[in-house]
């Protein structure tokens, strides 16, 4: 499959160079049909390639795992709003006439209203009005980049797009705010995500500190180990090689799109999606490094 991809692109880079070359020495409507041929070759290798990346994170996460027992252990999900902080919804609880958190950084224009982002917060106007989210009310992110999710067949054939956006989780309510249609979306995540990712990071170390057990996602974490969906179990290890990728796992369905790799020196693998995919592999690079057990 990586060389008749390949060949795809090499083809179609020659055939642009050939239009070219045909256009300036006899006819540019000549030269310009195999541009187009070209062009078109290119491309479906270059979309090839991206669905190759995919299932490569796909046939990662069927590698042998040790100990699977089926599902995980239970454990409080960092994600969830703690239940005696549920007391309103978004706009009672962000909306109204509040000031904007901080000085005007930057404006992110989506087809219809504009998402502002502050020194100390982000002000959003929805359809029932102007939100003002400060960056210490955020408690979850979660967070896909724009992916293409592989046919089943050819390059390009039956592939679907899945759009980039990120939806917060915020204290005080279950409702989540989406943020997305932005022509700068991944800027925009990015952002957010950087300027929220140490509070999230410590709410996860909390909960984990204080209940010895934590889920990200599918990934959960224990004294003992770590675990994915599945009961796929790790114990901890320093050695570990941590990484992840900005695909699923499967299909792409659900809210966790990132998948987090966690490699032992035996050669097994565990892979597990998670709302974001830096704050997750930094709880882990600091829990293995611990030697928690």
């Amino acid at each position: 499959m990586r060389r008749m991809l390949a060949g795809f692109i090499a083809v179609g880079t020659l055939l642009v160079a050939a239009g070219v070359w045909v256009g300036i020495q006899f006819a540019w409507g000549s030269g310009a049909a195999l541009i187009a041929g070209g062009g078109v070759m290119a491309a479906l290798g270059l979309a090839g390639h991206r669905q190759n990346r995919a299932l490569e994170a796909q046939e990662q996460a069927r590698r042998p795992l040790l100990n699977p027992l089926g599902e995980p252990p239970p454990a409080p999900a960092y994600e969830d709003a703690d239940s005696d902080e549920q007391h309103g919804t978004l706009l009672e609880l962000y909306g109204g006439d509040q000031p904007d958190p901080g000085a005007l950084e930057r404006s992110f224009p989506p087809r219809r209203r504009p998402y502002r982002v502050h020194t100390d917060g982000l002000t959003v106007v929805t359809d029932t009005g102007r939100l003002v989210i400060p960056w210490k009310a955020v408690r979850v992110v979660w967070h896909r980049q724009e992916i293409t999710i592989p046919g089943p067949t050819l390059p390009g054939v039956g592939a679907r797009t899945l759009l980039a956006f990120c939806e917060l989780g915020l204290e005080g309510t279950e409702e989540r705010l989406t943020l997305a249609g932005s022509p700068r979306q991944e800027e925009l995540s990015a952002l957010i995500v950087d300027r929220t990712r140490e509070r999230i990071i410590r709410r996860i170390r909390e909960i984990f500190d204080r209940e010895g057990k934590v889920s990200i996602g599918e990934l959960t974490l224990t004294r003992e180990g770590i675990y994915d969906g599945d009961g796929g179990h790790l114990p901890w290890s320093g050695d570990w090689r941590i990484g992840g990728l900005p695909f699923p796992k499967d299909k792409g369905g659900g809210l966790c799109y990132n998948t987090v790799y966690v490699h032992s020196a035996d050669g097994r693998t565990l892979a597990a999606q998670v709302p974001e995919l830096t704050a997750a592999t930094v709880v882990l690079k600091e829990l293995s490094g611990s030697g928690t057990s």
